[in-house]
């Protein structure tokens, strides 16, 4: 058995090389909820840039606890 919590990935979703590769990660597990370019879990937030770069934050939540 296999226990995976989190994923992110990321690429050009017109490269057939990359599209290639996620589908053949989809097929190896049962998926819940997918996020794509900006999303918050755990407290961190994701943002994907147009050049493919990832920019990670937790400010909104140390925000937040330091009320």
């Amino acid at each position: 058995m296999v226990y995976v919590d989190d994923f992110i990935i990321a690429g050009d979703l017109t490269n057939p090389k990359w599209q290639a590769g996620k589908k053949k990660l989809v097929g190896l597990y049962n998926w819940g909820k997918w996020e794509r370019k900006s999303f918050t879990l755990c407290g961190v937030q994701y943002v994907q840039h147009n050049d493919f770069s990832i920019a990670m934050s937790m400010t909104e939540y140390t925000d937040k606890m330091a009320k």
